[in-house]
């Protein structure tokens, strides 16, 4: 600990200057008297001996200076004046700054908001236990198949009792867990503790089904109260629980603390909520919309208002699959291929079984060719990463070229400045002052202006990311995005600011360390900058040379685009498309227990001024009056139960 004991005196030591320098004025005049008395003592007079020692010690400023070089806080503390200095010659030029500051604040801010998104979509794991040890069962992206075709093979898809089948026997699993494929919405609606309706208004939520011991096996714990165990989903058609999310539970409900035990209802149907899940937990499943409530399996055909899919063989591959392996499969090659090769070796066993008796060589050599990838989760399953990984990792390398132009600008600007202060630097240098030490405050200026730069870049990059998360919801009420940083993106916001600052202010530092001593105090900056021959244009030539090059870069590529889009918006589908909205809606997701609708049969050409004709089926075509041609028609989010689709017509 005597690092730490060093490091707190040089801290004193820099808060208290004078005690140190009185000090140091103590050991001196001891040292001084020593000497004198010692040379006192070889017989030289009083005032000869003074003298001799005076000569033998040297300039005592001198001293306490070399004394105080000699300490780590002395580099600190010109560090603080390199500070100081920097701070007042960026002031003496507003316009400068505010360019300056601009451009940083526009280009980290770009990095940090992409890369804000990145570290959600591609980078941020789920908030469990060892999330590491998570598999995916196949790429578990796609929804299942539940209109009864039997494909008799699996892929990212399974069927409920092969489902069941892992998760009794898990193998070298430490257990295999289920969840569905599907998360439609479900109406819910606060009831009484008798059962009955508590004239609470009814509101949508996305649900997910899933197994008895899927929180066990993601690990997860809940804010309070208890999770799904296997006993609430033994028997099909019991086990009317539920797990609300945060966002639900704090939303919609108020917060309540004592919302445990209490009855919500699910299409009509009572359910107790038995837990709360902690903030930021969204299941395996990271969507966009993410799921706000999880029931049981067993209580699919209340959840999906689906008829039953719980039954062997039944050709309904509507659930995904999960495990946990073990850590030495996490570790160990070896181990994670022979995990992989179980649960091959059972999903070609649940093959043959749905195959019949009588199987031919053909089919057991396809069977046998059936593989499902065992695919790391420690981050999720998500569409989203599917969806936008590549276009944000393009976007991230747009923004960084976008960033080097910034740098190569500045870097400029320094060099400028640069030129104009050689005169002052040759000066400095033939006072003694160190190439170090102007190398150093030429940095320190760059640092300093990167690191006010990443600051407000944190605003441009707040604003920014939450424009970006309304553009990819679309308007849905909420998400699974925060615009908000956490302390991976502000590391990388310092990171960036710190890189930033060394990548456009090394030239200038160059320039500086360059400049010689031999120059004249009366050399003008026109013949400083001519005496450094070719080298003095080398730097802004190169650095004007990449800004046109990269810039060129990116126009090209931004009018490729710009041709895409173009081309995409022309394209001919054949009808016309003007003037045309499309809205889904369903009627099941409606609590209607009191309310019966009329059927989707009759001619209702004048049924609503706003529209010139409307044909009520399943196929509804409007067409709006000429006064209305304004008016906007609301979307709803598409669900998997054949919803009944509007044409709107302006």
């Amino acid at each position: 600990m005597r690092w730490l004991a060093n490091m707190a005196s040089g801290v004193k030591s820099l808060f208290q200057k004078r005690r140190l320098e009185s000090e140091l004025d103590e050991e001196l005049e001891s040292f001084l008297a020593a000497s004198v008395e010692n040379k006192l003592k070889g017989g030289l007079p009083a005032s000869a001996a003074r003298q001799a020692a005076l000569a033998e010690m040297g300039s005592r400023n001198a001293v306490k200076h070399q004394v105080w070089s000699s300490r780590w806080e002395s580099t600190l503390e010109s560090i603080l004046a390199d500070l100081r200095i920097s701070f007042r010659t960026l002031l003496k030029s507003p316009g400068y700054t505010a360019v300056a500051l601009i451009s940083l604040a526009l280009g980290i801010g770009a990095n940090t908001a992409i890369f804000t998104l990145i570290n959600q979509v591609l980078l941020h794991k789920l908030p469990v236990r060892d999330p590491q040890q998570l598999v995916a069962c196949g790429d578990s992206e796609s929804a299942g198949i539940a209109g009864g075709i039997d494909l008799g093979q699996f892929g990212g898809y399974f069927s409920w009792d092969f489902a069941r089948q892992l998760e009794a026997d898990p193998g070298p699993f430490q257990g295999i867990a289920a969840y569905g494929s599907f998360s439609d919405k479900v109406t819910l609606r606060l009831t009484d503790d008798s059962g009955g309706d508590a004239n609470a208004p009814a509101f949508l939520a996305p649900a997910n089904l899933v197994s008895g011991n899927y929180f066990s096996v993601l690990g997860a714990e809940p804010l309070f109260g208890r999770t799904i165990f296997p006993s609430d989903d033994a028997t099909p058609g019991t086990g009317a629980v539920v797990v609300l999310s945060y966002h639900l539970w704090r939303e919609s409900l108020s917060s309540d603390p004592h919302i445990v035990g209490k009855s919500i209802s699910l299409h009509g149907t009572p359910f107790e909520v038995i837990g709360v899940m902690r903030e930021g937990f969204h299941g395996i499943k990271q969507e966009l919309e993410p799921a706000d409530l999880w029931a049981p399996v067993s209580m699919q055909a209340t959840v999906l208002q689906f008829p039953s899919m719980l039954t062997p063989h039944s050709g309904l591959y509507f659930l995904h699959l999960f495990g946990r392996l073990s850590p030495n499969a996490v570790a160990n090659k070896a181990e994670f291929l022979r995990t992989q090769n179980w649960l091959n070796e059972n999903v070609h066993n649940g093959i043959r079984d749905r195959s019949g008796s009588a199987i031919s060589i053909e089919r057991q050599q396809e069977i046998n060719r059936e593989l499902v990838p065992l695919i790391p989760a420690a981050r999720g399953v998500s569409m989203i990463r599917s969806e936008y990984g590549e276009s944000l990792q393009i976007l991230m390398a747009v923004v960084a070229l976008v960033l080097l132009i910034a740098c190569a600008n500045l870097a400029n600007f320094l060099l400028a400045r640069a030129a104009r202060k050689q005169h002052e630097t040759t000066t400095r240098l033939a006072l003694g002052s160190s190439r170090t030490r102007i190398v150093r405050q030429s940095l320190v200026e760059a640092f300093l202006l990167s690191m006010t730069g990443g600051l407000l870049g944190l605003g441009v990059a707040f604003g920014a990311t939450r424009a970006l998360i309304a553009f990819v919801s679309q308007g849905d009420s909420y998400i699974a995005m925060r615009p908000s940083p956490d302390l991976k993106v502000l590391a990388f916001t310092l990171a960036v600011s710190l890189l930033t600052g060394f990548l456009f202010g090394l030239a200038p530092a160059i320039s500086a360390a360059r400049t010689g001593a031999r120059e004249t105090l009366s050399s003008t900056t026109r013949t400083v900058q001519a005496g450094s021959g070719r080298l003095a244009n080398f730097w802004p030539k190169s650095l004007v040379s990449a800004q046109v090059m990269i810039s060129l870069l990116l126009l090209v590529v931004a009018g490729l685009f710009l041709r895409s889009l173009r081309n995409l918006e022309n394209q001919d589908y054949g009808f016309e498309r003007s003037h045309l909205l499309l809205a889904q809606t369903n009627a099941r997701l409606a609590d209607t227990r009191r309310i019966r609708l009329p059927p989707f049969t009759s001619n209702c050409w004048n049924a609503s001024p706003r529209f010139q004709a409307c044909v009520l089926s399943p196929w509804l075509k409007c067409r709006p009056s000429a006064r209305d041609r304004g008016h906007r028609a609301f979307r709803s989010p598409a669900t998997r139960r054949a919803p009944k689709r509007t044409w709107f017509r302006f």
